[in-house]
Order: structure tokens, then sequence, then C-alpha cells
């Protein structure tokens, strides 16, 4: 009897090459990347099985770092944040290198030591359209800026509020070595006074603020701010536009499609100024005609007629 190709079957286990570690489905792991100058690749397992010829094939779900997802990396995300894609692929075992724990982005910020296989996400990713879920994010601070856990910042034991010691012209030491704190707004209104608690050091995710993420925008133009044109990056344009009353800016995902319209936009603006323009000429009012000093003409016109008559009758003798 003929013998049957082996064929694949599912794989409980496998332990990392050269390790004691023992990866199985759920966990996450570190696999290696082609280009050695770059950090290894973060996934986690859905699915293991033997490829039939004694080796072990691993079905995972990608994680993206900031910088690999459409929009770049930007001053909110932490330096262990990571986005959990709807991008799956198929690897061989060999290429991964250790596990890691992908945290929850709450659990992330209670951590007390955070070591080198410790990340954390807040958001899920999908890779061809580049959209999160959720969509925005709680802002903070009078900078109006998402939490970067990264970022040490202190809570107004008045108004909740979270806030960089830099944006309230503290340093670092500074803001560590205070018990309670109060915004200058809180304590205008509430003589200064402080509370006996003392404050925790990073947010919650309570804020009544939120900001729109939008991968897709990697471009911005601002009509509407203290410099109006086109900027490359949301730092840029959030500081034109924020605070600015009745701001206006919209995001492009090409700089030739936010600069067309920044154009077009322009060109409409000189058109209107210059109809604007000649209504005002065509409406202003006629220039008065000059006057006629009438008592002097009528006299030098009889004037003329007397001596007319006197020369006529002069010749007629």
């Amino acid at each position: 009897m003929a013998k049957t190709k082996q064929g694949k079957r599912d794989v409980d286990a496998y332990t990392i090459k050269g390790t004691n570690k023992v990866v199985r489905v759920g966990d996450c792991v570190l696999m290696r990347p082609a280009d050695t100058d770059k950090p290894p690749y973060v996934a986690r397992v859905e699915r293991m099985e033997s490829d039939g010829r004694g080796g072990v094939r691993v079905r995972v779900r990608w994680y993206y770092r900031p910088e690999e997802a459409k929009g770049g990396r930007r001053p909110f995300h932490g330096a262990k944040e990571l986005f959990l894609s709807d991008h799956f692929d198929t690897q061989s075992a060999h290429t991964i290198e250790g596990k890691c724990i992908v945290h929850s982005f709450k659990s992330y910020t209670k951590l007390d030591n955070v070591g080198p296989e410790d990340f954390y996400c807040r958001f899920d990713y999908k890779a061809a359209t580049g959209a999160f879920t959720p969509d925005r994010v709680a802002v903070y601070c009078k900078c109006e800026m998402p939490y970067n856990p990264d970022d040490l910042m202190v809570q107004c034991e008045g108004c909740k509020d979270w806030f960089h010691p830099s944006c309230m012209g503290m340093t670092i030491e500074q803001a560590k070595k205070i018990d309670h704190y109060m915004c200058s707004d809180c304590a205008k209104e509430n003589g200064a006074k402080r509370p006996s608690n003392s404050y925790p050091f990073s947010p919650n995710s309570d804020s009544k603020t939120f900001l729109s993420i939008n991968p897709m925008w990697c471009f911005y133009v601002v009509f509407k701010g203290r410099n109006p044109g086109v900027y490359d990056n949301w730092m840029d344009c959030h500081a034109q536009v924020n605070g600015f009353a009745s701001n206006l800016y919209q995001g492009y995902q090409t700089w030739d499609e936010a600069n067309q319209t920044w154009l077009l936009y322009k060109r409409h603006q000189d058109q209107a100024t210059e109809i604007k323009a000649a209504i005002a000429e065509t409406c202003k009012a006629p220039e008065k005609p000059p006057t006629v000093n009438c008592s002097k003409d009528l006299i030098i016109i009889l004037l003329v007629v007397v001596v007319a008559v006197q020369m006529w009758l002069l010749f007629a003798k």
C-alpha cells in the first residue's frame, strides 16, 4: 500500500530556537525582520501548524508601530505604542526571536517598571485605509494634546484637567516635588486653596474634549488661523488654529492636493477682493460738478452786450 503524504496539522506550542520560551496561540511575539537594522516586528499568534516537513508555520496578526502607519508618528505616540492591524500573514516559526507583552493602554500606565518586552495598544488600525478605531482620543492641557505615557503630567485638583509641567512654566524636577497642584484659573477662582489629598501622575480617559485621529491627514491647509497656509504636520497646524476664534482648517493625504486647494482658495480670495473693490468703485458717489458763479458771469455778459451796442451805434452814424 502506498504511503499517504503527511498533511498539515495544528500545533499547540512551539519552543523558540535556542531558548526555553514556549509560544502558544494568543501570545505576542517578536519576529526577526529581513533588514537587521530595523527593530523586530511585533505580532500576535493566531494559529500554528506543521508544514508537513518537520517545520512549523505561524499565522500572525501584525502590530504596527506609529512610523509604519499612514500619518506617521505624532508627538502623543509613546515609544512603546503599537496599533493592532487587520493585516494577517503566515511566517516560518524560526523567524520568532522572542516573546513580548502588549498591554492595554490603561494597564500600561499602571506599570511600576516598563521592561523591554512591554508594549501597549490603544487603537485598532486598518492597513488598507489607514483608519483608526476608536477614531478620536481625549486631549488634555492648554496645548490640547492627547496623553503620551512617556511624558509626566500633573492633575489640577480644581478642574481635574491634566497639564504638562512645561506648559505651566514648571520643570520636570519641580513638578515631581509638589504634592498638590492647581492651575492658574482654578487658583484664582478658589483663592489659591489647596485640597489635602495628593494627585496621581497619569490621566484617565474621562475628558470632555477629543481630537479626531485621521492618519490619512498628512498635510493641512489653514484657511483661517494665525498664519494661513499649507503645513506638513499636525503640530504646526495646531499652533495656528489652537485658541484662534472661528478657525478653519482641513487635512489632506498628499502635498499636491493640499497645495492645489490652498492655491484655489487664494485665487478665489483674490478674485473676491477684486470684485469687492470694483463694487466699491462703482457705488462711489459721483464727483460734484464745478459750480458756476452766476452773478460774476452775468455782469461780464452785460458788459460785452453794452460794448457791442455802443460800437454798432458808432459805426451806424
